[in-house]
């Protein structure tokens, strides 16, 4: 499949197929065309008879629209695709010298060159500025969540807040599903909460843990960690406990270690 011959002057589409072999005898100098028969869209030039077909960008990124300047030294061309991140780039005729010519977030199309090759025209999507809004969140035992939005605004003071509200909401949405899968996990651990170890005195013989469930912080002893496992404890790893009201506050007992550290 070929898409886009690209001297604006060739009308090949209007003849007739009986028509193509004088036409391309009639041509001086090569033919630039977008071609997807290497399995991707790349830029390639070939003779005006169609002989010596030549791939000038073999990548994995999409080319499409190229053209040649007038006095055909040169191709323009977008690398990216139609979408927002179609951008123009320049390359000699034979393929060497690629430069980038705009890096705007917009979709950078159908360029073209003017008579004198000085400047080049082409269609994009310029009005309005592109936002972006990024929502990270930590939840205890190291889980990261995080959300990005992105849009076009015209308009900053009702369309930038719409899309700061939906980039919350979208994150609110995770943190309520990685709660419920969370106290899910606690049901079939035979209810006993679990947290992470917040805080660690290993010299004196105790530490805190900040629990999963309800976000409460625990004091618990050496003494109260199975299997002898207080020294394998360490900051951030994960246990299960019993909880129990002690007279200075939440206590732990039965602490059992879920996971390890690494290297532990």
């Amino acid at each position: 499949m070929v898409r886009a011959l690209s001297r604006s002057w060739l009308a090949l589409v209007l003849l007739s197929c009986s028509a193509l072999p004088a036409l391309a005898a009639s041509l001086q100098g090569p033919i630039v065309f977008a071609c997807d028969r290497s399995g991707r869209w790349d830029i390639w030039v070939m003779d005006a008879d169609g002989s010596s077909p030549v791939n000038l960008t073999s990548d994995w990124v999409a080319d499409d629209y190229p053209e040649f300047s007038r006095d055909g030294k040169k191709i323009v061309w977008t690398k990216g695709g139609r979408g927002p991140d179609g951008e123009l780039w320049v390359m000699d005729a034979d393929g060497s010298g690629k430069k980038q010519l705009t890096s705007d977030g917009y979709s950078d199309i159908g360029a073209c060159w003017s008579p004198d090759g000085s400047q080049i025209a082409w269609r994009s999507q310029r009005k309005g500025n592109r936002y972006s809004v990024m929502v990270e969140v930590r939840v205890p035992l190291h889980h990261d969540l995080a959300v990005k939005k992105q849009k076009v605004i015209h308009d900053m003071h009702t369309q930038l807040p719409a899309i700061i509200n939906e980039a919350f909401g979208a994150i609110e949405t995770q943190l309520k599903r990685t709660v419920a899968r969370r106290r899910g996990d606690a049901k079939q651990n035979n209810g006993q909460p679990h947290g992470m170890v917040e805080k660690l005195f290993a010299e004196e013989g105790y530490g805190f843990i900040r629990a999963v469930e309800d976000d409460r912080q625990f004091y618990f002893h050496r003494n109260s960690v199975l299997h002898g496992d207080f020294d394998h404890l360490a900051i951030g790893v994960e246990v299960r406990f019993s909880a129990e009201e002690g007279e200075k506050g939440p206590q732990a007992s039965s602490v059992q270690l879920v996971s390890r550290p690494s290297g532990g």
